[in-house]
């Protein structure tokens, strides 16, 4: 058997070799490469937290509202307010504009067209047959003294005669129009203007003219209604005579104008008018 000698160990503290680079010699030619590899796994994994995250981006976009939800003070709440499709092909008709008018009626075509004899008689026979004796029934006289009741009545009567007369020129007027007599309509109209502003001449005058023995309140009442007339058959004489003149070819008047006017003649006489006879009536009755 071979014999293994063993070096020799001096007393004291053992000495334990450390790990460096110096025990093993191959490390000494490892170069650049350790550190490369460092370097591209680190760059894997910035890929890979860059893909997640681009993933996770692409899910909350294809999440949310195709449009930016703004409003910065101008009342835009939403990019979409506009009315453009999904697609962004067109207008998809949903402004919210669409409802505005301007002012000038734009939500009816026919409202911005100029004036004609035939679109004014139209709109009066089919819209503006109405009196104040259609809103005051007879249980509204009970307990009236006579003199009061007589003149209430008058005053009804006066409405509606006038009006009766008036449509049934313009009836036949807008009969004449449609078969393209406009002279003979055009004569009917203004018959009709001179009924309207003769009878906003009496009521006018029944202002004046109130009931023997009526005072205070109620007399201011009663001459707040023959107002209320006068005014209605005022603004039917203006309408018209705008009528006339389209019909002349003179006007510039809209089919929206002489309809408002129309109607804020009668809005008098149903508010101002109706009510002031029925508050009179009542402290008459009382």
């Amino acid at each position: 058997m071979e014999e293994k000698h063993v070096a020799n160990v001096p007393d004291g503290d053992p000495v334990v070799e450390s790990a460096s680079a110096t025990t093993d010699h191959e490390h000494n030619h490892a170069g650049v490469g350790p550190v490369v590899g460092v370097v591209c796994a680190l760059a894997v994994l910035c890929l890979l937290a860059l893909g997640v995250g681009g993933c996770t981006s692409s899910l909350l976009v294809a999440g949310a509202p195709y449009y930016w939800d703004l409003d910065d003070g101008y009342g835009y709440d939403d990019y979409d307010g506009y009315g453009w499709d999904d697609d962004y092909d067109g207008w998809d008709g949903t402004s919210p504009y669409d409802d505005w008018d301007g002012g000038l009626g734009w939500d009816d075509r026919a409202s911005v067209d100029k004036l004609t004899l035939e679109s004014g008689l139209e709109a009066y026979v089919e819209s503006y047959d109405v009196t104040i004796d259609d809103y005051v029934a007879a249980s509204d006289y009970s307990g009236v003294p006579q003199g009061v009741r007589d003149w209430v009545k008058g005053l009804c009567a006066l409405d509606a005669t006038a009006n009766g007369t008036v449509v049934s020129k313009l009836r036949p007027a807008l009969a004449s129009a449609e078969d393209g007599d406009d002279e003979a309509a055009a004569k009917a109209v203004e018959e009709a203007r001179q009924t309207a502003a003769d009878a906003a001449a009496q009521a006018a005058g029944l202002a004046d003219a109130l009931p023997e023995g009526v005072e205070g309140r109620e007399a201011r009442l009663l001459a707040k209604a023959a107002r209320a007339v006068a005014e209605r058959w005022d603004d039917t004489a203006d309408a018209l005579a705008a009528l006339g003149e389209a019909a002349a070819g003179n006007g510039s008047t809209t089919l929206d104008d002489f309809e408002d006017t129309c109607r804020e003649g009668l809005n008098t006489v149903a508010d101002d008018g109706y009510e002031s006879l029925m508050e009179a009536l009542s402290l008459s009755a009382s």
